[in-house]
């Protein structure tokens, strides 16, 4: 008798689950902020165990996506570093669970991957094997691959769900939920500058909890974000009126996020990036938008509290901001190290050995900077971090991967062009994305390929997993048609 009231208890728990409201459940969402940012950090646990269970009887694996990547990239480098490896190991587990429930132990049921990606992970990978062995790091090199062979399994899991479940607008969620949590912590801060645009734009680091997240990272979500909002304006999704509010207020919050974040290398990433969107898309805003940058450049030049301001926010007096002290030093490297580079993760370790500068001199306390605070990416440019750590192939494929991306997205958005507009503007955007991302990669060494640093590479992975989801759900629509 116990155990069946038991039974009817738990029924009726659940079933309480399923009556909630989905709006109402999105409402942890801030208290979990909150209480991650006073530093009560180990009590969102409870709100995000009872978030997690009604979204996901609500939603079902469909939602998987959202958990994934909300918490890999707000909680495993922001919030707490003690949770970082829970979170881990959690999201990993999830995964792998919901990839045999739904695929079993059929290999031939897996999904493929496109071969131009297999080509690129195997000569990576064999890149960073073999230049761990000639310059005898192989023990920082197997590190950088075992957690780069991590990330790539995780992502494939993530792949493999949303492409059975087609849950692509999950994806977009959970990197739009991230980007509204960076939000809330930049908009923290310049609350503690007292709202003084200029003295935060001074300071390169938010804090978020007992951590650092540099400027440049936020601003590259809000981009991301930004890009992906603007190709959904079309979408059915937002079709009716309240649903287009709520998506113009979430393009006002990261476009917010952007300029409080003040990442130049942000900014004209998306600046260059949104110039293409439109182009494809909708050529006179591009002319639009000419003319009024030309106006508002004017109208800066002419008043002189304008011009002055924008000189101190933008920072023109620090224009390089050090990056070419550092590409020097990563040249230097390059020329003494041109065929293997000095192995993956074992940059650090040569920068004082091919210094170009004098020590104690600007330039070199400016590197020092660099060197205490920056783990992976320290030559502040994809390209030469690829080749100074990786040598010729390194410099290849660092070439190669946004190529042979843009490539696949050009070839993706001619085949569903003319069968799906909504979908063909959405991957618009992530070929939008793509652009912005490796033109920004001329300034940052982050957001690419980091070795599988999950904050930092989930962004744009998960998004070519997306583009691969959407090419195989278009081939498969075309075969049954």
């Amino acid at each position: 008798m116990k155990d069946l009231n038991t039974t009817a208890a738990a029924s009726s728990f659940f079933k309480l689950f399923k009556e909630i409201k989905p709006i109402s459940l999105w409402l942890l969402l801030p208290l979990i902020v909150v209480l991650a940012v006073t530093g009560t950090k180990y009590l969102i646990v409870f709100p995000a165990v009872f978030l997690f269970f009604a979204l996901y009887l609500q939603f079902k694996e469909r939602f998987i996506p959202i958990w994934i990547i909300t918490t890999f990239l707000t909680v495993t480098s922001t919030f707490s570093v003690e949770l970082r490896l829970v979170v881990q190991i959690t999201n990993l587990s999830l995964l792998s669970l919901v990839f045999l429930h739904n695929y079993g132990f059929d290999l031939h049921s897996y999904p493929e991957i496109p071969r131009f990606l297999s080509v690129f992970l195997i000569l990576l990978i064999s890149a960073m094997i073999a230049s761990g062995l000639v310059n005898s790091s192989v023990g920082i090199a197997l590190a950088q691959v075992f957690r780069l062979i991590i990330f790539l399994v995780l992502l494939y899991l993530l792949y493999a769900v949303v492409l059975k479940h087609n849950a692509v607008f999950s994806v977009l969620l959970g990197l739009f939920v991230s980007a509204i949590v960076y939000f809330l912590v930049a908009f923290s801060e310049l609350a503690k500058a007292n709202f003084d645009f200029i003295q935060r734009a001074q300071n390169e680091v938010f804090r978020i909890g007992s951590d650092y997240v540099n400027a440049n990272g936020l601003g590259a979500v809000f981009g991301v974000t930004l890009i992906l909002a603007l190709s959904l304006y079309h979408s059915k999704i937002f079709k009716n009126q309240l649903s287009r509010v709520l998506l113009i207020g979430y393009i006002v919050t990261v476009v917010s996020g952007l300029i409080v974040a003040n990442s130049r290398s942000a900014l004209l990433a998306t600046l260059i990036g949104l110039t293409y969107y439109f182009f494809i898309t909708n050529r006179k805003i591009v002319w639009y938008g000419f003319i009024t940058v030309i106006i508002a450049v004017l109208v800066i030049l002419i008043v002189e509290p304008l011009r002055n301001f924008f000189e101190l926010f933008l920072r023109f007096d620090q224009f390089s901001t050090g990056r070419d002290f550092l590409w020097a030093n990563a040249w230097e490297i390059i020329k003494h190290n041109p065929f293997f580079g000095t192995g993956p993760g074992a940059y650090k370790l040569q920068m004082y050995k091919h210094l170009p500068y004098a020590l104690g001199g600007f330039e070199e306390s400016y590197i020092r900077r660099q060197y205490e605070f920056v783990t992976f990416g320290v030559a502040h440019n994809f390209y030469l971090f690829m080749q100074s750590e990786l040598g010729l192939i390194g410099g290849i494929l660092s070439v190669y991967l946004p190529a042979s991306l843009l490539h696949y997205a050009n070839k993706v958005s001619k085949q569903i062009r003319d069968t799906n507009q909504q979908m063909h503007r959405l991957v618009v955007g992530i070929t939008t994305v793509f652009i912005f991302i490796f033109i920004r990669g001329i300034f940052e060494s982050s957001f690419i390929l980091n070795y599988g640093y999950i904050l930092s590479d989930l962004p744009l992975w998960s998004l070519i997993a997306l583009l691969i989801v959407i090419e195989k759900r278009s081939v498969a629509t075309n075969a049954s048609s």
